[in-house]
């Protein structure tokens, strides 16, 4: 064939391909070479059991990694918005139950059995599988001849994920050791005597724990394969060399409390493969037992306590829902995250104020800080209120003459309200005590990020169809009046989650309205914690498998409401192209609260789509200098020889 292609085009081809070749390997190391395995802090990383959906790819954009079901497609969206991002293709190996694969029908040899000859389920019709060096070889007839579980999963781990754009792999449920059941009853022999009384009581550890290295030293090998992460499943550090790094699943519940956590999980502790990569999953669950706020996304406490203690040690940090009120399924976005990357290396561990009193409880382990390039991280983990004073940071700081700021945000601007920390006007840091998960009070605390320097940053406001997609916290949803049609049957709309009711999440993707005369009206009202000039985005998908399932409209009228000038301004937007994608509307003012409004009506002709829309901080409030400079006069040009 190259021969014909060589004779009608001459050495024309032959250069394309190569050059063509050179690209490409070029484009893969780019891929590789821009990954910054110590990026600066505070850090973002994500496991999600959403993340599939076109419209993920914006709301995740930003983050240094995201571990999430595999879904090979979708991986090329993300590594295209950012390729710097570690991709982990979310795993369950250790159980036959396989979120996003289908590991098809398994030998019962592969089981782990008890003396009965039981499997032990873990969860909803999952059971633990025999991962040890005992795990009978069966022959599957599929051309690989006899095989354990671990030979048949590192081949179904090859074939299921491309490893040319996923970076490794995450292992949900993985645990340090196999439970307390399968220890004490469990009979990999089948002989019907327990493998504890038969071979001793450290035994089965022990056999798992060899499983365990042999099968992440397999994983290794897979060819693409950079990076594994596994959930935490108690204090492993036998196995931290064995692995890049682990999550701690809903912080502080599972890896609790706040006192034990820092004893056993610090950076020293957590002695891992390098690069370390450990996953801070905080969750509001754990405040929504004792001090709920409604929605909880609005606890911008919890994620404060979170987000300042990751910030002690080299951990990404995001916070969910949890496994108590949802499933890590809702992505929501916080001021603090805009710092991301900010706060620059730190200058110091974390450190301890001494002298500052505590709760009556054996958890209250007092007021830590961590000093960095650029600022400071501030947790009071003392179980009651806190005062700390700019001497009291200065007496750790390793920067001389530091001054101390808030940052001004919008979400809770009462709180980051951009002032200066002195001796006069001191952090005050919430605390409290109150029956969690252990047997004495646990702490739960408050933690603030202050900066060398004046800082502002706003995460933008998202404004969506239903309280449940992805409205910003300290928001309300759009409201409707007339017959809109709450829906899921479409592409491309703004949610996490693609044509799935998860649980009492995501309901609707969007609204749609029939053509009329303006009775169908859609309202965005944003909470806008900082009065200033804002950038105002619309996004639409479509309905149906396709654009010409509906007659869309492209004359759509969305008036906004300038609350700073009371003047209606209508702009028309053209929702029969530009699907999921965010489409700016112009640059407007907005006063502080909830006194502006956009509104979508279905004056027009043409199915009318009502999404999610945005609104980005640009400029404070004022007489902006936005008009050019007159041309100048007298100019002399010399000209260089």
């Amino acid at each position: 064939m190259y021969r014909h292609i060589k004779d009608r085009y001459g050495n024309k081809v032959f250069l394309f391909l190569i050059v063509s070749f050179i690209f490409v390997s070029s484009y893969a190391d780019n891929l590789l070479n821009a990954q910054d395995l110590n990026p600066p802090y505070p850090r973002l990383g994500i496991f999600t059991f959403s993340g599939q959906t076109e419209a993920c790819v914006d709301i995740l954009k930003d983050f240094d990694i995201i571990a999430y079901p595999p879904g090979n497609a979708r991986a090329y969206d993300y590594k295209a918005a950012n390729p710097s991002v570690i991709l982990l293709a979310t795993s369950d190996c250790l159980i036959d139950f396989n979120r996003g694969h289908t590991l098809g029908d398994l030998p019962e040899e592969w089981y782990w059995h008890d003396i009965n000859g039981n499997r032990f389920e873990i969860w909803n019709n999952a059971h633990i599988m025999n991962i040890t060096p005992l795990c009978p070889k069966v022959d599957l007839g599929d051309g690989n001849g006899p095989q354990t579980y671990i030979d048949y999963i590192i081949r179904f781990l090859q074939q299921d994920i491309d490893f040319s754009v996923y970076d490794g792999v995450f292992h949900d449920w993985w645990w340090i050791g196999p439970g307390y059941n399968v220890r004490t009853t469990g009979d990999l022999n089948g002989n019907g005597v327990a493998d504890s009384q038969e071979w001793g009581a450290d035994s089965v550890q022990t056999l798992w724990e060899m499983g365990l290295k042999d099968f992440h030293k397999r994983e290794y090998q897979i060819p693409g394969v950079k990076y594994v992460v596994v959930q935490i499943g108690g204090k492993g550090w036998d196995l931290w060399p064995n692995i890049n790094g682990a999550c701690f699943e809903d912080w502080p519940i599972y890896n609790g409390p706040w006192k034990g956590w820092r004893r056993n999980y610090n950076d020293t502790k957590t002695n891992t493969k390098e690069p370390k990569i450990m996953l801070f999953n905080s969750s509001h669950s754990f405040y929504n037992r004792n001090f709920p706020v409604t929605p909880y996304k609005n606890n911008y406490r919890s994620v404060r306590y979170g987000f300042t203690s990751c910030l002690l040690t080299s951990s990404y940090f995001y916070v969910d829902e949890g496994n108590q009120i949802g499933h890590h399924g809702n992505i929501y976005f916080y001021d603090e995250f805009e710092t991301k990357g900010q706060l620059g290396y730190p200058r110091t561990d974390m450190l301890k104020i001494e002298g500052k009193p505590v709760a009556a409880t054996p958890y209250a382990d007092g007021v830590w800080v961590r000093f960095f390039d650029n600022g400071v991280s501030v947790v009071n983990a003392s179980g009651v209120e806190q005062t700390v004073t700019a001497s009291d940071l200065s007496a750790l700081d390793p920067v001389a003459g530091s001054r101390y700021y808030r940052f001004q945000g919008g979400q809770d601007p009462v709180f980051n309200n951009g002032e200066e920390v002195t001796d006069t006007n001191p952090l005050i840091l919430w605390g409290d005590a109150a029956k969690a998960n252990w047997a004495e009070d646990e702490v739960f605390g408050d933690g603030i990020i202050l900066f060398r320097n004046k800082k502002t940053f706003l995460t933008p406001i998202v404004v969506d169809n239903n309280q449940d997609n992805q409205t910003s916290p300290g928001s309300d949803p759009a409201s409707y009046t007339g017959g809109w049609v709450m829906s899921t049957d479409g592409r491309k709309f703004y949610a996490v989650y693609d044509n799935r009711d998860y649980g009492p999440y995501q309901k609707y993707g969007f609204a749609w309205a029939a053509p009329g005369t303006g009775e169908e009206i859609a309202s965005y009202v944003p909470t806008i914690g900082l009065a200033g000039r804002y950038e105002v985005y619309e996004w639409h998908g479509y309905i149906g498998s396709d654009p010409s399932s509906q007659q869309l409209s492209n004359h759509v009228p969305f008036i906004i409401n300038d609350a700073g000038t009371g003047v209606d301004t209508t702009i028309y937007v053209d929702q029969t192209t530009n699907f999921g994608r965010w489409n700016s509307l112009g640059i407007f003012p907005f006063s502080k609260g909830k006194e502006s409004l956009i509104k979508i009506t279905n004056n027009t002709s043409g199915v009318v789509i009502s999404d999610a829309v945005k609104f980005v901080y640009r400029w404070p409030l004022g007489n902006s200098d936005i008009t050019p400079p007159n041309a100048p006069t007298g100019v002399k040009v010399i000209r260089l020889e």
